[in-house]
């Protein structure tokens, strides 16, 4: 069943590996296998309960408002620098049931297709935004091709009338709080932004991050509609940090490649892959290499067989509960 596969993949906290693919050679020995273990941090009550309206411009949206929470944050690094990604859980359920998704149950629009959203006011600084919406739509096209999956994905077009993002709101980089769409890429903001909810040089680290906010209650407790052991996603922001050198021609941070990662966590995938240091070289690698790395690794437009195998324990039941 999907859900069992879900809570496989979602609750497998440290990274795990396939050994067919695996980037290692055999000759590389004294290896250190490097294990990064979870965040778990508190935020303040701007985070915890959030009232969520409607936007009345785009199609038609279910009736009444909602309440949502910050969940969790999943985030990319250079894999050079030797500190990789790693997931911040702001939200500890106290039974260890960890991991979110979307649940055809609840859905803001009232249907079960993923709406995706791409903030065209929040531009890079290297980039103009026809490029940088190009690479992001051509990422979330990747994920749409995956053959198992039928998400109905489709895109809200932009509105250069407001900026997007509840956590950019709250921080205060702009914002709006009505809902927009299920995955949000919410653009390009600085390096401080990234410090304010991921702590001491972020700036410098993070190339991208997804918040995941979940569904509550009024009383604030998560919701999960179809029973699966996740609470149920409201929705994803994704936000990238324009304090590095982005480009679309496979030099310095390629837009594409980290766009096709925070997507994947947008649809619900962790990080995946074992990551060794090789001492002899002080120098890290994964085992897969896969676009669902911690780290970044160079360019990766495509979706390999881990990548592949991740996304269909999720999405080949959908919208079946």
């Amino acid at each position: 069943m999907r859900t069992i596969k879900l809570s496989v993949l979602i609750l497998s906290l440290i990274l795990v590996s396939c050994s067919q693919e695996s980037e290692i050679d055999s000759t590389d020995l004294n290896q250190q296998e490097v294990i990064v273990e979870p965040i778990f941090r508190e935020v303040g009550d701007e985070f915890k309960k959030i009232p969520l309206t409607n936007i009345s411009d785009f199609e038609k949206r279910s009736e009444g408002n909602f309440f949502v929470s910050l969940y969790s944050a999943e985030y990319l690094t250079l894999a050079e620098n030797g500190e990789m990604g790693n997931t911040v859980y702001f939200m500890d359920r106290g039974n260890k049931q960890l991991g979110s998704d979307f649940s055809p149950l609840l859905s803001i629009d009232g249907t079960t297709d993923i709406s995706y959203y791409i903030d065209e006011t929040r531009a890079s600084e290297d980039l103009n935004i026809e490029e940088t919406t190009g690479s992001i739509m051509s990422a979330m096209n990747t994920w749409e091709d995956v053959k198992c999956s039928e998400l109905g994905l489709f895109r809200v077009p932009s509105n250069n009338e407001f900026s997007t993002g509840l956590i950019a709101q709250i921080l205060g980089y702009g914002g709006e709080v009505p809902f927009v769409a299920e995955i949000n890429h919410a653009g390009w903001l600085p390096g401080e932004f990234f410090e304010m909810a991921l702590g001491e040089d972020a700036a410098t680290r993070v190339l991208g991050v997804t918040y995941t906010l979940i569904f509550i209650d009024e009383n604030g407790n998560p919701l999960d509609t179809n029973e699966d052991g996740l609470v149920d996603t409201a929705l994803r922001e994704i936000y990238y940090n324009d304090n590095f050198q982005w480009n679309i021609d496979g030099n310095s941070i390629d837009v594409e490649t980290v766009a096709l990662h925070e997507a994947g966590h947008g649809l619900s995938q962790a990080h995946f892959g074992k990551l060794f240091e090789i001492k002899k070289t002080e120098k890290f690698q994964f085992a897969p290499r896969a676009v669902m790395n911690a780290g970044y690794t160079g360019v990766q437009n495509e979706i390999g067989k881990t990548d592949n195998a991740g996304h269909c324990s999720i999405w080949d039941y959908w919208p079946e509960e």
